[in-house]
């Protein structure tokens, strides 16, 4: 047998030895950290009444955010938020549901800042391309007749993860509706016209 072919027919022994000891020991996977392991990341929202607005001191609830990380990137954010003690007035209303600037509740929800804008543009809908929509744009929310709020959100810009990280930054829920930056002045491009800061809540990792 040639040289070269002795080296090869080798190489494969050692290659099936080494296959065979990975599926023996672990599956087809690699064992962490040499595998690329996909995996759920999570944060928890626990919303408080904002201290500042006295008509809205019933309100409580929590959010949670999931999302899916891979090894080639991540899957739309999910946010699901419960909510209750809004006025049980037998109506159906729309309310501004944003993630703001910073975590801060030191003033309550006024301490937030603005929404979250890493890329500093206009106002928009979820629905808006990425340069017509801040990130922390996430529309409205629906609250019951009884004063409650069930809300599934899915997001493809806001992320727990990267650039877009929403991590330690703050929620806050408005007074009325987001216009989506429809409404034909200058405050629609900022806030969408959403109102007082009712409730907020700081995002943190779970």
């Amino acid at each position: 047998m040639h040289v070269s072919d002795l080296c090869k027919f080798s190489f494969g022994l050692v290659l099936v030895f080494l296959i065979n000891a990975v599926y023996c020991q672990w599956g087809w996977q690699l064992p962490y950290p040499y595998a690329c392991v996909e995996r759920p990341v999570q944060a928890i929202c626990r919303m408080q009444a904002n201290p500042n607005v006295p008509f809205a001191s019933g309100i409580s609830g929590i959010v949670i955010f999931t999302q899916r990380i891979t090894c080639y990137g991540h899957y739309a954010l999910q946010i699901k938020a419960s909510i209750s003690g809004l006025p049980a007035d037998g109506n159906w209303t729309y309310h501004g549901f944003h993630i703001h600037q910073s975590g801060d509740m030191s003033n309550g929800c006024e301490s937030m800042g603005p929404h979250f804008n890493p890329f500093n543009t206009v106002h928009g809908s979820q629905r808006d391309s990425v340069n017509r929509r801040h990130v922390g744009d996430l529309g409205n929310v629906v609250k019951d007749p009884y004063g409650n709020i069930q809300a599934a959100i899915f997001d493809n810009l806001a992320s727990l993860v990267g650039r877009n990280s929403i991590l330690r930054r703050g929620i806050v829920l408005h007074a009325t509706e987001d216009d989506l930056g429809r409404g034909n002045n200058e405050e629609s491009l900022r806030t969408g016209n959403a109102g007082r800061r009712l409730a907020c809540c700081f995002i943190e990792p779970l």
